[in-house]
């Protein structure tokens, strides 16, 4: 890739410089900070499941919007991944319950 090129664009074209910076902070910079603000909040496990969904929703709106069919091998992988957050959540709910009937010392 010719930096060069790029930086030359912008040279010629200057009102397409803040746009196209304020795309690139918004699409690629803020969600990096705040996924890893997000981890800090989480298990790793978890994050990594919840992360997933990524791909799932990418999957479902390429059908929605663009009328593009997953293979059969695709809608298993979105039903594995809706399944594990369903039950890393299901788990996460049954812990909280225990801990509430614990009885005080």
């Amino acid at each position: 890739m010719d930096v060069s090129k790029i930086a030359a664009c912008f040279v010629r074209n200057r009102e397409l410089a803040a746009p196209t910076l304020l795309l690139i902070l918004l699409t690629t910079v803020a969600p990096y900070f705040v996924y890893t603000l997000g981890l800090s909040h989480m298990e790793a496990g978890k994050a990594a499941v919840i992360a997933s969904i990524e791909p799932v929703v990418a999957t479902l709106l390429g059908a929605a919007v663009y009328r593009e069919l997953p293979a059969a091998s695709g809608m298993v992988g979105v039903a594995f991944v809706i399944a594990s957050i369903a039950l890393i959540h299901r788990k996460t709910e049954q812990k909280e319950k225990a801990a509430k009937k614990l009885p005080e010392k």
